[in-house]
Order: C-alpha cells, then structure tokens, then sequence
C-alpha cells in the first residue's frame, strides 16, 4: 500500500468520478439499504460484505456526517453517488481501493429538493423567521406570479427507502430523545427492518426491546422478548426470552429462556434455560435442557438435561453434570449421574453404569475365593464410586461340571494412610455351568470388604472378608437338589415357597490389582 502523502498527492491530480465510470471494480453489482446513517457505518458495512476496500483520513472527510441510499443490485458506483450526493466527498478507483477525498467544488444535493445545487437552507431568497414574528396583512392589487415562485419553499417528496416507514414507529422512537448515538431506551419490531430503529437496529443496542416475530440488535442492557427469535450482534446484560431462540455473539451476563435453542456464542454468565439445547463458548452457571446442553471451552456450574451434557473445555471442581443418558467432560467436573459418563477429572464421583474417568481410579484385579476360586475384575470410576465388572470360574471334575459367573457391582475406597485403603463393594454374579448359560435365577450376590496395600507403584496386594447370599431356581435333574454346591457352610439355609433356594454364608478373599 502505498504511503499515505503520497496517495493523497496523486488522488488531487485525479479527475472526478465520471472518469473511472468504465472500472470493473465500480461496476460490481451490490444491494445497500441505509437511512440516515453515519458514512462510516456505511462505507464499514460494504467493506464487510462486499470485501471492497475504502482508503480515506477521517481527519478529512464528514464520517459521521448522515447519508442515505437505497439500491437493490445495481452498480457500486450509483450507490456510492447516492451515499456522497450530499457531501463534498468524491472518489476514484486506484489498484483495489477505491479512495474518497474533498473536491471543495463539487454541486452537494438539496436534502429537501433532491436537486443538485447548494444547500437549501443557504438559499439567499428563502428567510427563516421566529415563530411568532410573522404578520400577516391582506393582499392588495394583482399578485406577481415571480415574487411568490421566488418565495415558496417545496416540501420534500415522501422517503423513497426499500420499506416504507409507518409512522407509529417515529412515535414509538419519540421517547429515545436525549440518549446518545447508538443507544436506545425502548424498541420495537415486527421483525428487523420493520421496526422502530429501522435499518440501524444491527448498530443499536436497547435497553427494552419487544419483537412480534424476530428482533436484531447491537446489544442488550435490559430485556429482550419475541414470538420467534431474539438476534444479538454484541453482548446481553439481562434477559432475552423468545419462543423459539435467542442467539447471542457476546456475553450474556443474566438469562437466555426460549422455547427452543439458545447460543451464547461467546460466554455466559447466569442461565440458560430452553426446551431442547442449550450451547455456550463458554460457561459460568447453570444449563437447563430437555435434550442436551453443550459449552465449549470452559465450563463452570451446572448442566442438567434429559439426553446428553457435554463440556469440552477446563472444568472446575464443584461442577455438575445430571442426565439419564450421557455426561462428557474434557476438563474437571464435581459430580456426574448418567448411564454413561465420561470426563478427565472427577474431583467427587461418577455414578452410573459406565464411568470413564481418564485421571480416576481403574483397576484390574485377580483374586482367589472360596466360592468361584478365581476371578477377574475391571474397576473404573474414581476412589469415591467405582463400577465393578467381573468374571469368575470354578472347575469341576469334568467339563459341564465347571462354573462361571459373569457380574457387575460398584465400590468406593476408604485412604487410611498413604499406603492402606479400606475398600467396601458390592456386586452380583449370575452363575452357569459347562457350556451352556443358565436362564433361571442363579445369582449370587456378595458384600466384600478389604484393607488395600500399595506395595509398588503400579499394584497392590488386598485381603478381606466376604458375606455371600445365594439365591437359585436351578434343580438337578437327577438329584433334585438346588442350586449349587459351592458354599463351603451355611449361616443359614431355606427353600422359599415359591420355590427359591437360598443360602447365605461367609468367605475370605485375597488377591493382587494392577
């Protein structure tokens, strides 16, 4: 690019606009809808969406001078020659800018008349009295058609813009006198631009806003409220409910409540609430869902929903995830409920059936007992809530002696010292023999209580006592007896009268966990 002094030097020895009226650039077909608004903002705006770029000293041109121009899919140029008609600014092509500059002597348009010319209010012939000062005497002899032409202002035509304006709008907007540039107190809108701000809702930010299908804003400090949808550019500081959805690309600091979504693209702080998802960049309080809740580079608080919680960012240690189906944590989470859960640190427990938890407490274990003689577990959870799964054998005499079990069950642990923990567990085991796999009830079902030691660094030794309860429908063919044979004593023994045969008795456990 080159500098500036001398862009501006070769730009004076350039003629008018006229003369680059055959430049493609100028030629690009573009739609611009603006009311009265700030050059800057206009000029800002075609650059965003059409990539076209504007090189000028706001030192040096009217930017927050008002301009208007109203065009559907017409050249660039006639839209720049409507958005500078009423300024001395011009502009040319060089390379892919398009630079804007002064030309002292260029014909400015009458805002009233529409003609080019100098400004109506500098019209020599037209005198602005005070109310009040006027004096009205009648009329004598003929009237001389000149003096009254030369004395009669024109009102100017009705605006020309895309939508026509109702005027309850201009009243609506009546009681927004006295704020500042870009900041309204109330608001109004079918939806944008039917509304009180017009096309400059996108650069407003409200303070109440009431949106009959679907709203768009600069920001929100107050309450936002529509049927459908409820559209933020900035950030919102109080409440935005709709009926369908309320997208925020800022923070929201306060409460998202709709119908159906709501998306804090940025941050937020404080609540959301929705009938089916909720999704944040970050968040800091409490998601509250139907379906699924989802906050993306942090998360803190609470997310509560009837399918799926996922936070794929740093977590904090009191933060809680409750659904029926699935919790999924990146970061560090308090607490979780779910059929399945998953997450990297869980600084308080995980319950349910399935819990993956990748800085937890996963265990396998071999160990021996007097029931099924040898057994496999696979514990994962962490040290307060670990799910059990398990597989015991003990072998008979021939092959469809042999017994199997395969259950589930869940644990905690207790740390005594560094070194020691006390584990207390419970879990059942469904039971078959030989081949083959048993359908009748055959359970057993164990309380097991052991003292852990840390003998290296990645296992440890246990041992400890087990209180068994044997409950079984499964009759020997030839014998008649019930159930199993595996219990080495009975503290007590009946056959229920439905038929159950039930055992209870205790054992000793012993083995290794890696």
């Amino acid at each position: 690019m080159l500098p500036l002094r001398y862009l501006i030097l070769f730009v004076a020895l350039l003629p008018g606009p006229g003369a680059y009226a055959q430049d493609e650039s100028l030629s690009r077909i573009v739609s611009a809808h603006y009311d009265r608004v700030q050059l800057k903002h206009a000029l800002n705006d075609l650059q965003r969406r059409y990539d076209i770029q504007f090189s000028y000293s706001s030192d040096h041109i009217p930017v927050t001078q008002k301009v208007s121009a109203h065009r559907e899919r017409t050249p660039l140029r006639e839209v720049l020659d409507d958005l500078l008609a009423e300024t001395k600014v011009v502009y040319a092509q060089i390379g892919k800018q398009i630079v804007l500059k002064i030309d002292p002597g260029k014909p400015i348009r009458d805002p009233w008349t529409g003609e080019s010319g100098k400004m109506g209010y500098q019209r020599p012939d037209l005198q602005i009295l005070p109310i009040g000062s006027l004096e009205l005497a009648p009329i004598e002899g003929p009237i001389d058609a000149s003096v009254v032409k030369k004395q009669t202002v024109v009102l100017p035509p009705p605006s020309q813009t895309a939508f026509p304006r109702w005027n309850g709008w201009a009243f609506l907007d009546s009681m927004n006198i006295g704020m500042p540039e870009g900041k309204k107190i109330f608001q109004a809108s079918v939806f944008p631009p039917f509304g009180s701000n017009g096309w400059e809702s996108s650069r407003t930010s409200n303070l109440f806003s009431v949106n009959l299908l679907a709203g768009l804003s600069a920001g929100v400090e107050g309450s936002e409220w529509s049927l459908l949808l409820n559209t933020t550019e900035g950030s919102v500081r109080g409440a935005q409910v709709s009926g369908l959805a309320n997208v925020a690309e800022g923070v929201v600091s306060g409460m998202q409540v709709a119908g159906g979504v709501n998306i804090a693209l940025s941050e937020a702080n404080g609540r959301q609430i929705s009938g089916l998802m909720n999704v944040a960049g970050e968040m800091t309080g409490a998601q509250l869902a139907l379906l699924a809740n989802f906050s993306g580079k942090k998360f803190h608080g609470k997310q509560v929903s009837g399918l799926f919680n996922y936070a794929g960012g740093a977590g904090a240690p009191r933060s809680v995830q409750l659904s029926p189906l699935c919790n999924f944590s990146a970061g560090e989470v308090g607490f979780q409920a779910g059929l399945i859960n998953i997450a990297d640190t869980v600084s308080g427990a995980s319950i349910g059936l399935i819990n993956l938890v990748r800085k937890g407490y996963n265990r396998v274990e071999l160990a021996a007992g007097e029931s099924l003689w040898t057994n496999l577990s696979l514990k994962m959870g962490t040290r307060r809530f670990y799910n059990v799964f398990h597989f015991g054998f003990r072998w008979g005499g021939q092959f469809d002696e042999h017994i199997w079990g395969i259950g589930y069950g869940f644990g905690t642990a207790f740390p005594l010292t560094p070194r020691f923990d006390l584990h207390l567990e419970g879990g059942s085991t469904h039971l078959s023999k030989g081949g083959g796999f048993t359908e009748r009830l055959n359970l057993l079902n164990q309380l097991r209580l052991s003292l852990d030691w840390k003998a290296g660094k990645h296992f440890s030794l246990f041992a400890g006592g087990t209180l068994n309860l044997m409950a079984s429908r499964v009759q020997d063919p030839e014998t008649g007896a019930m159930g199993y044979d595996i219990a080495p004593h009975n503290l007590y023994h009946k056959v229920s009268k439905n038929g159950t045969d039930i055992q209870a008795w205790a054992g000793l456990t012993a083995g290794v966990r890696f």
